[in-house]
C-alpha cells in the first residue's frame, strides 16, 4: 500500500506542479547578444509543500526573483515560509515545546520508524527543479520529511546530499528524484509518461545549450499537457484506498482548485 500511495500522490503532484506553472507561465523576455532570458515575475520554477498527514496542500508558490527584485525569493523559500506560518495556525506548538523540539520533530517532520512514516507524516516538499544551495540549506533545517524534484539541476544540484551528510546526518529525511511507478491506474501511467517526455525535452534543450534553470521555458506544451490531465482526472481515477484515498483526493481536489479556470 505504501509503493501505491507513493505513486500516485506522486502523479497528482507532478500534474498538479506543472499545470500551476502552465497557469502562471511567465514568458521569457529577449535574450539577444546571447545573453540568459529573463522573464518578468521570475524563472519558471515551481514548488509546493504537502501535509503528508491528511494530504493539504500546505503552498504553492513561484520564483519571484524578477518581481520582488531579490535573488532569494526561490520557489522553494516562498513555499516553504507560507507552509511553516499554516502549520504554525494548524498544529500549534504547546507551550511545553521548544521551538527546536517542535521544528525538529511535530513542525514539517515526524520522528516514525514504521513502513509508510515517511509518507503518512510530516511533509513533502516538490519541486520542478533539484533544489540549489540555499534551498536545499533552508529545506534541511526546516527539517522537512520528504524532498521530491521533478528536474536534475546539473549545475546546481548536489548540494542537499552535501549538506545532510555534512551537517545533518541524524536526520530521517529524504532527498529524491520523482520516480513514477506506471503500473498502478490509468493516472500513473499517464503521469509516468509526461514525466518521461517532459526529461527527454529538458536534456534536448540542455545539449542545445540551454540552462536547467530554463528548463520549462522550453515546455509550455507539455505543461499545458499537464493542466489537461488534472481537469480530467478525479477521485474516480484514483485507486488507493481508506485513509490513503481520503488523503491522496484532498490534495487532487486543492490542485484542481488551483488551476481550472
Amino acid at each position: 500500500m505504501t509503493d501505491l500511495l507513493r505513486a500516485e500522490r506522486d502523479a497528482i503532484a507532478l500534474l498538479g506542479l506543472l499545470g500551476r506553472a502552465d497557469r502562471q507561465f511567465d514568458p521569457p523576455l529577449g535574450g539577444g547578444g546571447g545573453a540568459a532570458p529573463t522573464h518578468r515575475a521570475g524563472l519558471n520554477i515551481f514548488g509546493c509543500v504537502l501535509d503528508n498527514c491528511d494530504g493539504e496542500l500546505l503552498a504553492v508558490d513561484r520564483n519571484t526573483i524578477h518581481t520582488d527584485g531579490s535573488p532569494l525569493q526561490h520557489a522553494e523559500q516562498r513555499a516553504v515560509r507560507s507552509a511553516i506560518a499554516r502549520v504554525l495556525a494548524k498544529r500549534p506548538r504547546p507551550d511545553h515545546v521548544t521551538v527546536e523540539q517542535y521544528y525538529r520533530g511535530g513542525m514539517l517532520r515526524a520522528n516514525g520508524s514504521g513502513p509508510g512514516d515517511a509518507l503518512r507524516q510530516g511533509a513533502t516538499c516538490y519541486t520542478t527543479l533539484e533544489p540549489c544551495p540555499m534551498c536545499s540549506g533552508t529545506l534541511l533545517q526546516a527539517r522537512m520529511q520528504r524532498v521530491v524534484f521533478v528536474l536534475s539541476d546539473m549545475e546546481y544540484g548536489g548540494a542537499w546530499r552535501m549538506l545532510k551528510e555534512r551537517y545533518f546526518p541524524a536526520d530521517a529525511s529524504s532527498c529524491e528524484s520523482m520516480e513514477i511507478d506506471a503500473a498502478p491506474s490509468e493516472l500513473c501511467h499517464r503521469a509516468a509518461d509526461l514525466l518521461g517526455r517532459l526529461r527527454i525535452r529538458a536534456r534536448e534543450l540542455r545539449l542545445a545549450g540551454g540552462k536547467d534553470m530554463h528548463a520549462l521555458d522550453g515546455c509550455r506544451d507539455l505543461l499545458h499537457e499537464a493542466s489537461g490531465l488534472l481537469a480530467a482526472t478525479d477521485q474516480r481515477g484514483l485507486c488507493t484506498r481508506g485513509g490513503d484515498l481520503e488523503r491522496n483526493a484532498r490534495t487532487l481536489a486543492m490542485f484542481k482548485a488551483l488551476v481550472e479556470p
